[in-house]
């Protein structure tokens, strides 16, 4: 999914976020905190944030903390989307990155599957739903591929005006929506049961 240039870059964060990590850990044995494991709130405004060198080393491991575990979130979730894309064979279709709503979409106009940027991080309360709608949209693109996405547009846009004439609903009622919603919840638990015990959420 990532051509050599986002490669590069990625290998070049992950050094980076390494390097600095181990830097923590090194200064962090050296002067451990009195609080470790405790959860202290500090308000911004806070006298203790006008320490200098201290207070700077520990905003600075805060960061880069949040840094490593939104890097580590972001790549577990693309890596439960890789897993799903190449289970389901669809690997080859061609795959768009997207600021929206939904988790995922599908575009039967242009035959791509439109990935989320806005959610870097999944909430484990959101992990049902992120699974129902990749394994869905996904069922899709496997529609595309065995039809060709060209003539999966014809027979999609057949179908939502056939829904239309009979006074039905051109998302709802459409047999194709049906059964990806259908496959999408018919399978997310497996794929939840299989991705828990990886770890990845």
């Amino acid at each position: 999914m990532l051509n050599k240039k986002q490669q590069e870059e990625i290998e070049k964060i992950i050094q980076e976020i390494t390097e600095e990590a181990k830097s923590v850990v090194e200064d962090y044995t050296k002067n451990p905190s009195e609080i470790s494991g405790s959860i202290v709130q500090i308000h911004e405004s806070s006298p203790f944030l006008d320490e200098k060198n201290v207070v700077k080393k520990k905003k600075k491991w805060y960061i880069n903390y949040m840094l490593i575990r939104e890097f580590i979130s972001e790549t577990n979730k693309n890596k439960m989307i890789s897993d799903l894309l190449k289970y389901y064979k669809v690997g080859s279709v061609k795959v768009k990155t997207k600021s929206m709503k939904d988790h995922a979409h599908y575009n039967v106009d242009t035959g791509t599957l439109e990935l989320s940027t806005r959610y870097k991080t999944i909430k484990k309360r959101q992990v049902e739903d992120f699974l129902t709608t990749i394994i869905h949209e996904i069922y899709h693109a496997m529609d595309a591929k065995k039809y060709g996405w060209k003539k999966f547009k014809e027979m999609y846009e057949y179908e939502m005006n056939y829904q239309i004439a009979m006074g039905k609903h051109q998302y709802d009622d459409n047999k194709y929506e049906i059964n990806a919603e259908n496959f999408g919840k018919k399978n997310w638990k497996k794929w939840y049961n299989k991705f828990k015990k990886e770890g990845l959420f």
